[in-house]
């Protein structure tokens, strides 16, 4: 099986099933000769930047339900590493795990607990409450120079689009709306924004977004 058969695959248990009662994590084995890093890449394309749980067998950053545990839970001291994505209500993992003497890539699918099954507290911001309703839990990642891309664009950009990017980075929401965020390659603001093919003036770059066929995080 190619990969993007297998990719294709993962991608039909997503969808909601009617299936009464919760269903235990699913450990998919990636088609044989498919190297670690072509399997991450290959989902990230479609969920977009992952959380790195596990990396040669330590804990990198917290797991808690919030940050991909199911994903960690059919495993024991076997797994070797493991990237985790929060996809609409599943977990998609891709992790290494060592037996017998030979190493594995697979892709976990697992349950995903609603994100705002609590409630979203009325004095929150709109960013928080975006924050809340998707679950997510930032990812270090270097800061957006505002003051050079602001200089740059020749227009100051909406402080809640900034508040945005600054926690949620690259990605898209639902496969369907695509944030820009300056410096990023493939959605830079400023050079779409630029780009006289674009034909975008400069008074209409406030927080633009594409829709994209390309689906992401959160």
């Amino acid at each position: 099986m190619a990969i993007s058969e297998f990719i294709a695959t993962v991608w039909k248990m997503l969808h909601p099933d009617s299936s009464p009662g919760p269903r235990s994590p699913v450990v998919l084995e990636a088609p044989k000769g498919t190297g670690f890093a072509e399997l991450v890449e290959a989902v990230g394309c479609r969920a977009g930047q992952p959380r790195q749980l596990i990396s040669g067998g330590l804990t990198v950053s917290a797991i808690t339900e919030r940050t991909g545990l199911p994903l960690v839970e059919p495993f024991g001291e076997e797994l070797r590493d493991m990237h985790g994505w929060p996809y609409w209500s599943h977990w998609i993992g891709c992790g290494q795990v060592h037996r017998a003497g030979q190493t594995h890539s697979v892709v976990v699918v697992a349950e995903r607990v609603d994100p705002a099954a609590a409630g979203i507290p009325d004095s929150a911001s709109w960013t928080e409450k975006l924050r809340l309703l998707t679950g997510w839990e930032p990812i270090p990642r270097p800061a957006v120079d505002w003051p050079a891309t602001e200089a740059a664009l020749g227009t100051p950009l909406p402080s809640d689009y900034k508040e945005v990017v600054d926690l949620f980075g690259p990605g898209s929401f639902d496969w369907y709306l695509e944030l820009l965020v300056p410096g990023v390659l493939g959605m830079d603001l400023v050079g779409l924004l630029t780009d006289v093919r674009f034909g975008f003036p400069t008074s209409r770059i406030a927080a633009h977004c594409f829709l994209s066929q390309a689906p992401h995080r959160p």
